[in-house]
This record gives structure tokens, sequence and C-alpha cells, in this order.
């Protein structure tokens, strides 16, 4: 664990969150580039202090870090059924890294980090690790004509242009992260990014995180831009050698094709659309799965900037668990807050429909509504929470789940300062609550300070 004094801190941080007041008026001076994924920044040529340290003419050296404590309350997880009892926390972490270029031609990003979950009942993977190397990995850029060829080697985040299906797991304590060999290649509106090689393992122990020996990943991804529509197929390939859904355990190989478009379609609306195809085995079974997202947007030239929305979600269910075929839908690292932060849905044997109002009261706020509600896609599968986990008792004749409502804010208050905060509120209908299921109240808020 990290300490009593860290947790001090992130309470008092906390405290601060909470109770801080909501901005009236917007500060004049623009938001830097800090990105969620720090590798991805480049500050040469900036003037801050520790942003771009020069070495020699050629040598830069960029060094930042980031705090998050951040608190939750849920008062029933897993929608009540497995018996857990209401549950309040503080997960906190702390980032440093340390970026070293030489001209364009080489790069190694190391980040180190510590996390902590106190006083969380619930335990998960992503709560606790000691100081470790969250990120290491060695960069070589090349140019050939107008081809762009950059290779990177080591344990890094990955961003593969679909946030739904390979996700950085942001809203957990621990981010996502994979041990693996990829290879960027871009020219003009093409780009292509191929990769193979583990998903990170993480331990609790310090300098102990290591690529998973049950798990292989790799794939590659080719986006092509069509003015300011982006268009991408993606095919991932992912074995696990324990991999429970559906209630039975055994190796699951599965082999997923994605497609993606999305832009602006004219007159102010925008689309974001994508399907994906998965085959493979799991166990003795045959793996014929499908699912997909479709949200169509429009920009109001209002005040305040609103953004309304409406959304289909699919992720298909298993029809028979005895026969010779596996088709629930499971994508490879699921991004599960396209649905909410309370962890309660998953893209498995899924059916929902939302809508989504976006609202920006200053440049610096913004505040984000959605009201939906799901179904599951198979009456003979099961209810499932987070990535791919299987809710007992949730075969029911009628597939209604329940609907949901929720409230998410952001504030960035400064440059390097930000405060989230979300609350939702899950209303189960009768097949499920039949079965022991529970209305949900879930809500967090967060403090995090980057530079």
């Amino acid at each position: 664990m990290a300490g009593t004094q860290p947790r001090r801190l992130a309470l008092c941080a906390l405290a601060f969150s909470l109770l801080s007041p909501w901005p009236r008026q917007a500060r004049a001076e623009p938001y830097p580039a800090i990105h969620t994924e720090r590798a991805s920044e480049d500050w040469r040529g900036s003037e801050l202090p520790l942003k771009d340290i020069a070495l020699s003419s050629d040598i830069h050296l960029t060094l930042g870090g980031e705090l998050r404590a951040k608190a939750e309350f849920l008062n029933a997880p897993r929608l009540g059924i497995t018996g857990e009892h209401s549950d309040a926390f503080i997960t906190q972490r702390a980032l440093a890294h340390a970026d070293l270029r030489i001209a364009d031609a080489a790069r190694v990003f190391v980040q180190v980090g510590v996390h902590d979950a106190v006083s969380r009942k619930l335990k998960s993977v992503a709560d606790d690790d000691q100081w470790d190397l969250t990120q290491g990995f060695v960069e070589l850029h090349g140019r050939v004509d107008t081809l762009d060829a950059t290779l990177r080697i080591g344990r890094q985040e990955m961003f593969l242009g679909s946030p739904r299906w390979v996700a950085l797991r942001e809203a957990s304590n621990i981010r996502q992260r994979q041990d693996v060999a990829r290879l960027i290649l871009s020219q003009g509106p093409w780009k292509v990014d191929l990769f193979t090689g583990r998903p990170t393992q993480e331990r609790v122990g310090p300098w102990d995180d290591r690529g998973d020996p049950m798990q292989h990943f790799a794939g590659g991804r080719v986006e092509r831009q069509f003015g300011a529509v982006t268009a991408d197929i993606s095919r991932y390939d992912l074995i696990r050698e324990d991999f429970r859904i559906a209630g039975a355990l055994g190796k699951d190989r599965r082999e997923s094709t994605a497609l993606k478009v999305t832009g602006p379609v004219g007159g102010g609306f925008d689309i974001d659309a994508e399907v994906m195809v998965q085959s493979g085995d799991f166990g003795s079974q045959n793996v014929s799965a499908w699912g997909g997202a479709a949200e169509l947007g429009h920009q109001l030239d209002r005040a305040w900037r609103p953004r309304i929305a409406g959304r289909v979600t699919y992720g298909s269910g298993d029809s028979d668990p005895n026969d010779t075929r596996q088709q629930t839908f499971s994508p490879p690292f699921p991004r599960t807050i396209w649905f909410g932060q309370n962890g309660l849905s998953s893209f498995s044997n899924t059916l929902e429909v939302a809508s989504t109002l976006g609202l920006d009261p200053t440049p610096k706020l913004t505040l984000i509504f959605k009201a939906g509600a799901s179904w599951r896609a198979n009456a003979r599968d099961f209810a499932y929470a987070g990535g791919a986990l299987a809710l007992p008792g949730t075969r029911v004749a009628d597939r209604y789940v329940g609907a949901s409502g929720s409230v998410a804010y952001i504030w960035r208050a400064s440059s390097h300062l930000m405060f989230v905060g979300y609350f939702s509120s899950v209303f189960v209908g009768r097949p499920l609550r039949a079965v022991g299921a529970k209305d949900v109240v879930y809500a967090n808020s967060a403090i995090q300070l980057s530079y």
C-alpha cells in the first residue's frame, strides 16, 4: 500500500474537490497540450519549467506527472444480486514520467506510478500497486519520401481509434497497458497500426508487473481520412487461457474484425458508428458473435453550445449454452464507461437505447446528461456487468433490465487542475428485481493535478 500519508493527502484533496465553488467566469489562458495519453504529448519548444530541457542541440528531455484522488460510492455492487453490500472508498494514484527525444529519430519514454485503494470492500485488479513501471518504451522514427514509420517496443498505453473496443481504462485506478511491439505507418490520408505482445499483468508488489503469460494480443488497424470523415477497419486476435463467459470457463481464442465511420455529415450533425464481428473458439465451442454502436449527434449554435445525441448499442448473447456455438459478444478490452461510470453494464448480451445532452456553460466547464434503457439481447443468456461478468440468476424470460439517468461535470479549473464528478441512478425492472436485483445509486468526485 502507498501508506498513511498519501491517504491523508487524498482525503484533503477530495474534500476540497467536493466543497469547491463552481466557476463563475472562465479564465483567459489556453489549455495546454495535456492529454490522458501522456506519451502522445510533445512539449519541445515550450517555455514551461521542466517541459523542454535541452541537453544538447538535438537531445531534449521533458518531465511531468499526475496526481489523482477519487471518492466513490455504490449502494448495490453488481445490482446487489451477488450479495455485496454498499461500498464507499477512495482511490489515488501518483504518476511521474520522463520523455527523452533525440531529434526526430529516437525516443525513450518512462513512466512510474503508485496506486492505492482505501476502504474498498469489492477489490479489483485495477486498484492497488506499489511503485512500478507503468510505461516504458523505446521508439525509433524514420521517413522515406512521404512515408512516416515509427517502431515502438515496450510497455505502453494503446489508443487504437476506437475507445470502445481497446480502452485505456481511465476511470479505474490503474490504466490498461500492453507489453507489445508496435509499428505505426502514415502517408497522406492513410495510417496503419500493427502490434503484437501481451497485456500487462498488474501485481500489487513493487516493480513486479509483467506481460500476462496467460494472454496474447495482436492485431492491426487501417485508417483513411476522407476530408473530415474518418473510416477504419481493425482486426484483433486475443487469446485468453482461462476466460469465463456465459457461466463457463475455458480457453478463449477470439478473432475480432471491426469497421468504424466517424465525422460530420452536414447540417451540424455528426455520426459515430461501428460494428465488430467475432469468430474463433471457446473451449469446444465455435465463437460466432457480433456487436456495435451508433450515435447521431447535433451541435446547436446556441448559448452553452448544447449538443444532443441519440445512440443505440448492441452486443449479441448466447442462445444455447449447450450447443456448439458461443455467441456472447466480448470485445478485447472494452470501454464500459460508454454506458456509465458505475460499472454495471457491459457490451455482452445487451441492447441499450439512450440519449445524451452536453452543455458548456463556460469554456472551462462541461455538463453531460444521459438517459437510457437497456434489455438483454437474448433471454437465454445472462445480464452482464463490467467487462463480461455474468450475473447469476439473470436468465429470466423477460429481457428488460432497467432504465437509468446520469449527470457528469468536468471543470478545468486551470491549465493543470481539473475537477470531475458523476452521479447516476439505475431503476431495475421487475424481471431482475424478482431474482434479487436492486435499484442502484452511484456517485464519484475526483481532483486531478497534471503537469
